[in-house]
C-alpha cells in the first residue's frame, strides 16, 4: 500500500530538516514526500532541492512558484496534486516516531477501502530543543461524537492519515476553503459523517512548540480563562463554525448517514430559536464544546449574540 505524505512550508528551515530526517527512518518504507512550498523567504526551498536530489522519494510539487495561499489551501492542493492509497498530513517542524506509518497502516487495514476512512492518534510535545513537556497531550479518550466535533475541532491534523475513498469524496472541497475552519477539522467532520473515524491513544509524533504554534497545547486554567474572556474571537470562531458546518451538510447531505444529517441539520438551527428552545436543544443534542469553559462560551454566545450568528 502506498502512503502519500503531504508537507507544507513556509519559512521553516530551523526544523525542517529534523522532520525530513524522522520521515526517512521510518519503519514503513513504501511511502512518498511530496512538498509544496508556501513562498519561503529563508533557506526552506534549498533545503528541499537538496532532500529532492538525494531522495527520489521526495518530490517538490512546485519548485517554479512562489504564490502564498496559506496553510488551508497550501495542504488542499497537495491533496488534489497527488494520488495514492493512503495520505498523511505532515508539518515541518515536528518528529515523527518511527512506527508511526506503520502504526496507522495496521488500523487502516481494518476498514473495507471503499469506506471513507480516517485516523487520527495522540501526540506527544517537545520543547524547540527536543525536550519532552508532555508524554501524552491526551489524558483520556478524545470524543469522537458529532454533537461535540461541530463545535470543537478534536483532530490533529499532523497526527492524520486517510484513504483515497475520503479524498475522492471530497474532490472539489477545496473550492470552499474559507467556509473551513481548518483542514483538519474538516476532514475529520467529513470522514465522522460520510464513514468512519478512528483515534489511537498511542502518540506517534513529538509535536514541537516554538513561537507561535502554542494554540490548543496550553490546558492551563488561567489559559482557559484568557481564552474565554477574548469574547469577540469565541463568536468569531463559533460562527466560522456554524458556516463550516452549513457547507458540508450542502455539499454532503446525501452521502451521510440519516443521523448525522439531522445532527448537523438541527446544529445549523440553533441560533434561529427562541432561548428556551435553544437551551432545550443543546441539552439533548449534547452540543458542547471539550472542555466546561468552551461549553460555557458556546451557550452565552448562543442565548446572548443570536443575531450575530445568521
Amino acid at each position: 500500500m502506498k502512503v502519500a505524505i503531504l508537507m507544507s512550508t513556509y519559512n521553516g528551515e530551523k526544523y525542517l530538516q529534523s522532520q525530513i530526517d524522522s520521515i526517512k527512518k521510518q519503519e514503513y518504507k513504501d511511502w512518498n514526500l511530496y512538498i509544496r512550498d508556501d513562498n519561503s523567504s529563508d533557506n526552506t526551498r534549498e533545503i528541499i532541492e537538496q532532500n529532492e536530489r538525494i531522495d527520489s522519494r521526495i518530490v517538490w510539487i512546485n519548485k517554479d512558484e512562489k504564490d502564498n495561499v496559506g496553510v488551508k489551501m497550501s495542504f488542499l492542493k497537495l491533496m488534489d496534486t497527488v494520488n495514492s492509497d493512503f495520505y498523511m498530513f505532515c508539518d515541518q517542524d515536528d518528529i515523527w516516531l518511527p512506527n508511526k506509518v506503520k502504526m496507522s497502516l495496521e488500523y487502516a487495514k481494518r476498514v473495507n477501502s471503499n469506506v471513507p476512512f480516517l485516523l487520527h492518534t495522540n501526540l506527544s510535545t517537545i520543547d524547540s530543543e527536543e525536550k519532552v513537556i508532555n508524554n501524552k497531550v491526551h489524558k483520556k479518550k478524545v470524543s469522537d461524537d458529532l454533537s461535540t466535533m461541530l463545535n470543537t475541532n478534536s483532530v490533529t491534523g499532523c497526527t492524520v492519515l486517510f484513504n483515497n475513498s475520503l479524498k475522492e469524496k471530497m474532490l472539489s472541497d477545496y473550492r470552499f476553503v474559507d467556509d473551513m475552519v481548518m483542514h483538519d477539522w474538516w476532514f475529520a467532520l467529513c470522514a465522522k459523517t460520510m464513514g468512519k473515524i478512528v483515534y489511537v491513544r498511542t502518540p506517534t509524533i513529538l509535536y514541537r512548540i516554538h513561537g507561535g504554534n502554542v494554540v490548543g497545547t496550553d490546558t492551563s486554567l488561567l489559559k482557559r480563562l484568557n481564552k474565554l474572556s477574548d469574547y469577540e474571537k469565541e463568536l468569531e470562531h463559533q460562527k466560522h463554525a456554524i458556516r463550516q458546518s452549513k457547507r458540508i451538510l450542502k455539499l454532503h447531505s446525501t452521502d451521510m448517514n440519516d443521523d448525522s444529517r439531522r445532527v448537523i441539520e438541527t446544529f445549523n438551527k440553533l441560533s434561529g430559536m427562541n432561548f428556551f428552545n435553544r437551551m432545550k436543544t443543546i441539552k439533548k443534542f449534547h452540543f458542547r464544546k471539550n472542555s466546561f469553559l468552551g461549553s460555557l462560551s458556546l451557550v452565552n454566545m448562543y442565548a446572548f449574540n443570536n443575531s450575530h450568528l445568521h
